[in-house]
């Protein structure tokens, strides 16, 4: 059985380096979220969440995320 979070406290474990995600996402076991701290060699100069996409055509999806209304008011978050 998963505890769920709200997004507070999981946007919590995401800066400690956990893979976040919702139940009410579609295909929920294919999509996750981290966040991507840049380093000396990358163009951002900021941390970035960043969502996953797996079971794509082309493998597998890393690309920004901004999280909705919906994801931000949401209480079924859970840790990967």
């Amino acid at each position: 059985m998963n505890t769920f979070l709200n997004f507070n406290e999981a946007f919590e474990k995401a800066k400690l380096g956990k893979r976040i995600y919702r139940e009410g996402w579609n295909n929920k076991s294919d999509m996750y979220c981290y966040i991507q701290f840049p380093d000396k060699n990358s163009k951002m100069t900021q941390p970035y969440l960043v969502l996953v996409i797996a079971g794509c055509e082309e493998g597998e999806r890393h690309v920004p995320h901004l999280p909705s209304r919906a994801d931000l008011f949401a209480e079924d978050w859970s840790v990967k």
